[in-house]
C-alpha cells in the first residue's frame, strides 16, 4: 500500500473540523502548530479568531503593531495582522497622547489593513482618543476604564462620552462601557445614593436613552454601574443596598433589572442590554423576537474571562 500523503489528506480536511481541532489549544500553542506546518497555517488562520495585547506605553505598543503589520517570512501569505480579529490595547503608564504623534497613523494603518478590524477594547481614555479618529469601521468596542477623561464639575457631561461615540463610530453594533455614568476622577466618584443624587442619574440615564436611539446600528449595549455607588451599607453583607423606591425596587436586583427594563423599553433598537453592579454580578435584558416581553436575568456568579465582550454578553 503506497503511503498516505498528509498533505494531501489536509487539503481534504474541511475547515470546520480543523477549527473543532483546535478549539483546545491555546494561543501559543495554536502559534506553533502554524509556524511549523505552512499549509495548515494557510487554512486555518483566516477563519481562527486570533486575540493580539498590545501593551506597555506607547514606543512598546507601536513596536508591537510594527511587528505584526510587517512582511514575515512565516507568513508568505502577507503580514500577521492580517488574522487579527480582536485588538486589546492596554496603554500602561495612561498619558494624554498628542494628535501629531506618529502612534495615531499606525493605529489607522493597523485597523484598517489587510482587513477592517471588526473588534476593539482599550484599557483607558487617552488610548480611545486615538482609536476615535483612525477606525471609524469599528463595529465591537469596549473601553472599560476611563482614566484621563476630562473632568467637568457639571457631572450630567460625563454622558458626552456616548455622543463622541456615536459620531466616531457610525458602523458600530455592539458598545461595551466602564463607569461612564461617574467615573473614578482623582477627585472623587459621584455616588447616587441620595434623593438629589438620584435624581441627577434619572436623568443622566434618559440623555442615555436619547443617544442611544440615535445610534442606528447598535444593537447591544453594557456599561458598569457599581452597587456601592447607589446604594447604602446596611444590615447584613447580604442585605447591603439600600431600596430606591419603596414598594418598587425594595432589593438589588429588583433595582437593576428595573434599570434595564426601563432604558429597553425606550431604545426599540438595542436587542440586549447589560448593567455590571460588581465582578461576576449581572443584569442582563434580552428582546425577545416576535414576543413584547423582555427577558430579564439577574446572575450573581458568573465566572470572568479575560474577554469583557464575553463576561458582560454570553
Amino acid at each position: 500500500m503506497a503511503p498516505s500523503n498528509p498533505e494531501a489528506a489536509l487539503d481534504r480536511m474541511p475547515v470546520e473540523l480543523l477549527l473543532i481541532t483546535g478549539e483546545d489549544l491555546d494561543q501559543q500553542s495554536m502559534k506553533t502548530l502554524t509556524l511549523v506546518c505552512k499549509k495548515l497555517r494557510r487554512k486555518i488562520l483566516p477563519y481562527y479568531p486570533v486575540k493580539v495585547t498590545l501593551a506597555g506605553d506607547v514606543p512598546q505598543i507601536i513596536a508591537r503593531m510594527a511587528l505584526l503589520m510587517e512582511d514575515h517570512p512565516d507568513s508568505p501569505a502577507g503580514p500577521m495582522s492580517q488574522y487579527v480579529r480582536h485588538a486589546c490595547f492596554n496603554l500602561v503608564p495612561s498619558r494624554p497622547i498628542p494628535g501629531a504623534h506618529q502612534i495615531n497613523g499606525l493605529v489607522g494603518g493597523f485597523c484598517r489593513q489587510p482587513r477592517m478590524l471588526p473588534k476593539v477594547t482599550v484599557s483607558c481614555y487617552n488610548m480611545y482618543r486615538v482609536l476615535a479618529t483612525q477606525a471609524l469601521q469599528l463595529k465591537l468596542l469596549t473601553v472599560m476604564d476611563l482614566e484621563g477623561m476630562p473632568f467637568d464639575p457639571n457631572p450630567r457631561l460625563t454622558t458626552r462620552i456616548l455622543g463622541d461615540i456615536n459620531g466616531n463610530f457610525p458602523q458600530l453594533e455592539t458598545l461595551v462601557l466602564g463607569e461612564f455614568l461617574n467615573p473614578n476622577f482623582p477627585s472623587g466618584q459621584q455616588q447616587f445614593r441620595t434623593p438629589a443624587g438620584r435624581a441627577e442619574l434619572n436623568i443622566m440615564v434618559a440623555r442615555v436613552c436619547m443617544v442611544l436611539n440615535k445610534m442606528q446600528k447598535l444593537t447591544r449595549f453594557a456599561f458598569v454601574l457599581t452597587d456601592e455607588t447607589v446604594g447604602e451599607h446596611i444590615g447584613t453583607p447580604e442585605e447591603c443596598f439600600y431600596p430606591w423606591y419603596e414598594g418598587v425596587s425594595d432589593t438589588k436586583k429588583d433595582w437593576y433589572s428595573h434599570l434595564v427594563r426601563a432604558i429597553l423599553r425606550v431604545v426599540p433598537g438595542l436587542q440586549q442590554l447589560c448593567v455590571r453592579a460588581r465582578r461576576s454580578v449581572y443584569c442582563r435584558g434580552t428582546r425577545i423576537s416576535g414576543d413584547s416581553n423582555l427577558a430579564i436575568t439577574w446572575n450573581t456568579d458568573q465566572e470572568e474571562t479575560t474577554d469583557e465582550f464575553n463576561n458582560f454578553f454570553v
